[in-house]
C-alpha cells in the first residue's frame, strides 16, 4: 500500500472520530448547541396573547421546572433571608422613615400599592385591583415623544397608513387603580412637578427597560428634544425651568445595580461590551449632586438569588451612607412577552405560575426578585413601586420584531409617567 494511499485513510478515520465525538457530546450535553432549543417535554408553548402556538425560544431555566409550590416556598425563604439580611445591615435606622417625605410611612406604602396591584382572574370590576380600561374618545391626552426615535417606531409603522387623526389601540388603554386607592391626580402638571421637586436633582440607574423613564422624564420635564449619545449612559439635562429652581435628570445604565467604581463588564474578563453593563455611579462626588434617585436591579438569567439580595443591600448600604436623606424610589422588573407582535389587546389577569414557568431569559424568576428587592428597599428607607405589575398586562404596544421587552411611546409607558407624578405627590401629602 502506497503512503500516500495510507496518508489518506488516516485521514479519513481521524475525521470520523471526531465527528462521531462531537455527536456523541452533542447528545450527552444539549449545551453545546449553538441554537436555542425547547422544552423537550413541550416543544410548542402556547401564552394568552398567542394567536397560535410558538416554538419556545430557550429551555426554562432556573426554578422554573419546580412545582408552583415549590416556587412559592423558595420565595418565601429568599424574603425571609433578605430580611434577615436587611435587619443586620440598615437595623432599625428608616424603620417607620421614608427619607424625602412628610406622611406617614404605613400610609404612603398601602397608597402606593393600591395603585398598581392588579385584579386578579375572577375579580369583578370595581374592586380587589386594578385593570386596563380601553378609552374610545377622540379626544386622548398623551405624552408626546420627542426624544429617542426609536421609542416612536410604532408611531412610524402606523402612520405611514392612517391620518394623523387616529390614534392606535395601544395608546388608548388608560391604567385604573382599584376604587380603594384612586389616583391623587389623573392628570400631569408639568409646573406642580417640578415645584416638588424644588431644585432636587434626579438620577436614574438600571438596564435598558430603566432608560424609558429617563425618555419618559424628559418629555414630560422638558420642551424640547435633548441630545444623549446611546442608551449605554448619558449626559446630565437640565429640567424644570423658570419659575421653579432648575434640577438636573441623569441616566447610568448599570444593570443589576452593582456597586463598583469603575467601568466593568461582568460578562466579559472588565472589558466592557453590550451584553452587562455596569456603569459606575456609586462615587461620593457622583453622588452628592443627587437627592432623587429611581433605580432598578435587572433580573440576569445566570445570577443565583444571594448574588441578587447581597448586591442590592452592598449597593444600598453604600447610598444611604453618602445619601442617608435621600428619596429612593425602586421601581420594579416585569418580564417581556415572547411573539408580542401577536398581541393587540392588554390581558385581563396576570400569567399563571405555570404560564411564567414558559417564559424564557430567567423571566420565571422576576416575581422572586421583586419580593427580595421589595424588603431590601423598604428597609434601606425606599419607596417600592410596583410598575412591573401593570406591564406584565401589556403584551401589546411594544416596539416590537426583536424587542418585546421595551415599549413604544407613547403607549403603555404613559402610566408609568402618571403613577411617578402620583407618587411625588404622595411624597408631600396624601388626598383621602
Amino acid at each position: 500500500m502506497s503512503s500516500s494511499l495510507l496518508l489518506r485513510l488516516s485521514v479519513v478515520v481521524l475525521v470520523s472520530m471526531v465527528l462521531l465525538v462531537l455527536f456523541t457530546c452533542t447528545i450527552t450535553n444539549r449545551g453545546l448547541l449553538p441554537i436555542s432549543i425547547a422544552n423537550p417535554a413541550n416543544e410548542h408553548h402556547d401564552l394568552p396573547w398567542y394567536k397560535h402556538a410558538h416554538r419556545a425560544m430557550v429551555s426554562p431555566l432556573l426554578s422554573a421546572n419546580a412545582t408552583t409550590s415549590e416556587r412559592q416556598k423558595l420565595q418565601e425563604y429568599w424574603i425571609d433571608a433578605a430580611r434577615a439580611l436587611a435587619d443586620r445591615t440598615f437595623g432599625d435606622r428608616f424603620k417607620d422613615k421614608v427619607p424625602g417625605t412628610h406622611v406617614d410611612v404605613a400610609t404612603l406604602r398601602a397608597t402606593i400599592d393600591g395603585w398598581t396591584r392588579v385584579a386578579k382572574k375572577g375579580e369583578h370590576d370595581g374592586g380587589g385591583g386594578g385593570r386596563w380600561i380601553y378609552n374610545n374618545s377622540d379626544n386622548i391626552a398623551t405624552i408626546r415623544h420627542i426624544q429617542d426615535e426609536y421609542y416612536s417606531t410604532c408611531d412610524h409603522h402606523f402612520y405611514a397608513t392612517h391620518s394623523n387623526s387616529d390614534i392606535r389601540d395601544a395608546v388608548r388603554y388608560r391604567w385604573q387603580p382599584e376604587q380603594e386607592h384612586p389616583l391623587i391626580a389623573e392628570d400631569l402638571d408639568r409646573d406642580k412637578w417640578c415645584e416638588l421637586l424644588d431644585g432636587r436633582n434626579i438620577m436614574v440607574v438600571g438596564d435598558l427597560v430603566q432608560y424609558q423613564i429617563h425618555e419618559l422624564l424628559l418629555d414630560i420635564l422638558r420642551d424640547g428634544p435633548s441630545v444623549c449619545y446611546g442608551e449605554m449612559g448619558c449626559k446630565p439635562h437640565t429640567i424644570c425651568q423658570e419659575p421653579h429652581p432648575p434640577a438636573t435628570l441623569r441616566y447610568y445604565r448599570n444593570d443589576i445595580l452593582a456597586n463598583n467604581k469603575e467601568m466593568v463588564d461582568s460578562h466579559d474578563h472588565g472589558h466592557p461590551s453590550a451584553s452587562v453593563v455596569l456603569a459606575p455611579f456609586m462615587h461620593k462626588f457622583m453622588l452628592r449632586e443627587y437627592d432623587v434617585y429611581i433605580l432598578n436591579a435587572a433580573t440576569v438569567a445566570d445570577d443565583d438569588d444571594d448574588s441578587f439580595m447581597q448586591q442590592l443591600v452592598d449597593t444600598l448600604a453604600t447610598l444611604r451612607e453618602h445619601k442617608p436623606n435621600a428619596l429612593v424610589i425602586y421601581t420594579s422588573s416585569y418580564h417581556g412577552h415572547p411573539y408580542c407582535d401577536d398581541a393587540i389587546i392588554p390581558l385581563d389577569r396576570p400569567l399563571t405560575d405555570i404560564e411564567r414557568r414558559r417564559l424564557p431569559y430567567g423571566w420565571s424568576e422576576i416575581a422572586r426578585r421583586n419580593a427580595i428587592a421589595r424588603v431590601i428597599i423598604e428597609a434601606a428607607g425606599g419607596l417600592f413601586v410596583d410598575l412591573g405589575a401593570i406591564m406584565e398586562l401589556r403584551p401589546d404596544g411594544h416596539i416590537g420584531g426583536q424587542d418585546c421587552l421595551r415599549y413604544c411611546m407613547p403607549g403603555p409607558l404613559d402610566a408609568w409617567g402618571t403613577l411617578l407624578y402620583n407618587v411625588m405627590l404622595a411624597t408631600v401629602s396624601l388626598v383621602e
